[in-house]
C-alpha cells in the first residue's frame, strides 16, 4: 500500500526549515533521515513527504504538525530577527538546539503573562536600572540589596548546588523567569535574557558547572538592569556591554570589602579556600583579586591555566557520569520555580487543565505530585 501523502505548501517548509536554524538543507535531510536530494524535491513542490515523514519533519524542527497545514507562513514569530548575539556574530547564526531554545523561552514567556493574566495578577516590571558605566561596586552592591542576599547568607550554602538554587530563587523572587536549555554547546551560549518588561527571562545552559552558572545569573540580571538582551558566551574580552556585565557580576558575588585587609599576594590554596567559602569558581575569585591587583598578570595566568583544564576535566568527568536525575527534577530545572508556580496555581483555579500542565512543563502527568512537592513543599493534587 502506498503510503499517504501530506498535502502541504512547499514554502511552508523552506520556512520551518530556515527559522528552526537549519541553513543548509544537508543538514536538515541528516536529521530527518532522508536524502538532500529527497528534501530539495518536498521544498521545490516536486514531491511531497508521506504523513509519517510530515510527522518526523515537525518534530526536528520543532513545530505542531499543523503549522504545516497553514495557508502562509506565520507572521510575528521568528523571534531570532535582531535578537542580540555574541560579540562577532551576525543576527541569526545560531545552532538548530539554540534556535529552538530561544523561540522555547519567548514562547514561555508569553504563556507566563497569559496565566498572571488568568488569574487576576499584574506582574511587577524589573525596578533595577543601570547603564553601561556605572560604578560596577555600587552596582554590585545595589544588586546585592535588591536580592536580600548577605555575606552569611553566602557563607552559609552547604555546596554549589544549594547556591545555585538559593541565588535562582532570590531572582525569581522579582517575576523574572529563569529557565535552563539543554543539548546546547557552552562554546555557544553559556546564557541569554529577554528583558522584555514585565516578567524578563534568564535562561541558564544546563551543560554549564553549578558556580559558572551562578555567574551566568548575575551577568545576565545586568543585562536586564540594562534593558539589553541576547546570547552571551561571557568570554568576550572587546564588548564593552559583556564587559561591564562580566565586572558588574563578579563585584556582586564577591564585593572588595570581603577582601580588604588580605594578603597583598595570594596563594593557589587561599584562591580554593574562598571560592570555596563563598561558593564561587576559581576563575572569579582569581580574575577579581587580579583587578584588585592582589596576584601579578603572570600569577594570574598560571593559575588561569590549572583552573580551566580542572574545569574541562571536571566537565568531560560529569558529561561520562551515568547519572540519573528523576524527571520532575528535570522539569524543574528546565522550566524554574516560578514557571512552575504559575501552572500550577493555574490548574488549581481551574485555568488550565492537567493535559495542559503537562505540555506547558514537559513533563508526564504521572510526575506532577513530585513537582508539586517541590514547588509547594507538599504535594496538593
Amino acid at each position: 500500500m502506498t503510503s499517504v501523502k501530506a498535502i502541504i505548501k512547499p514554502d511552508l517548509l523552506i520556512w520551518a526549515r530556515k527559522s528552526a536554524g537549519f541553513k543548509q538543507i544537508e543538514d536538515a535531510a541528516a536529521k530527518i533521515k532522508v536524502s538532500a536530494g529527497k528534501l530539495s524535491d518536498w521544498e521545490a513542490g516536486l514531491d511531497s513527504p508521506t504523513i509519517v515523514q510530515l510527522r518526523i519533519i515537525a518534530n526536528v524542527y520543532k513545530r505542531p504538525i499543523a503549522v504545516f497545514y497553514l495557508p502562509a507562513a506565520p507572521r510575528g514569530v521568528d523571534v531570532l530577527h535582531d535578537f542580540r548575539t555574541i560579540p562577532g556574530g551576525k543576527s541569526g547564526e545560531f545552532s538548530p538546539e539554540l534556535t529552538y531554545e530561544i523561540r522555547r523561552a519567548y514562547h514561555r514567556r508569553e504563556k507566563a503573562l497569559d496565566l498572571y493574566d488568568e488569574l487576576g495578577e499584574k506582574p511587577t516590571p524589573v525596578s533595577l536600572r543601570a547603564m553601561v558605566g556605572d560604578d560596577v561596586d555600587q552596582l554590585g552592591s545595589l544588586i546585592r540589596d535588591y536580592l536580600k542576599v548577605s555575606k552569611a547568607t553566602q557563607e552559609s550554602w552547604k555546596n554549589s548546588y544549594d547556591a545555585l538554587n538559593a541565588w535562582k530563587s532570590a531572582i525569581e523572587s522579582h517575576e523574572i523567569l529563569i529557565f535552563q536549555a539543554s543539548r546546547v554547546s557552552v562554546s555557544e551560549m553559556r546564557g541569554f535574557s529577554i528583558a522584555a518588561q514585565p516578567v524578563p527571562v534568564i535562561v541558564l545552559n544546563s551543560a554549564d558547572s553549578p558556580n559558572a552558572r551562578i555567574f551566568t545569573l548575575i551577568h545576565e540580571l545586568t543585562h536586564i538592569s540594562l534593558q539589553s538582551d541576547g546570547v552571551c558566551t561571557l568570554d568576550s574580552t572587546k564588548d564593552r556591554i559583556e564587559v561591564f556585565c562580566n565586572a558588574v557580576a563578579g563585584t556582586t558575588l564577591l564585593p572588595q570589602a570581603w577582601l580588604s585587609g588580605a594578603s597583598a599576594t595570594w596563594s593557589d590554596d587561599e584562591v580554593r579556600q574562598t571560592a570555596k567559602r563563598f561558593s564561587l569558581s576559581n576563575q572569579v575569585v582569581l580574575r577579581r583579586l587580579l583587578t584588585l591587583g592582589k596576584v601579578s598578570e603572570t600569577q594570574f595566568n598560571t593559575l588561569q591555566s590549572v583552573y580551566d583544564k580542572e574545569a574541562k576535566e571536571f566537565a568531560a568527568q560529569q558529561h561520562d557520569k551515568d547519572i540519573v536525575v528523576a524527571q520532575s527534577t528535570k522539569a524543574l530545572a528546565s522550566s524554574g520555580k516560578l514557571f512552575a508556580k504559575l501552572v500550577l496555581d493555574s490548574y488549581h483555579r481551574n485555568k488550565v487543565t492537567s493535559a495542559d500542565v503537562s505540555d506547558l512543563l514537559s513533563v508526564r502527568v504521572k510526575y506532577l505530585k513530585d513537582i508539586e512537592t517541590k514547588v509547594y513543599g507538599e504535594a496538593v493534587l
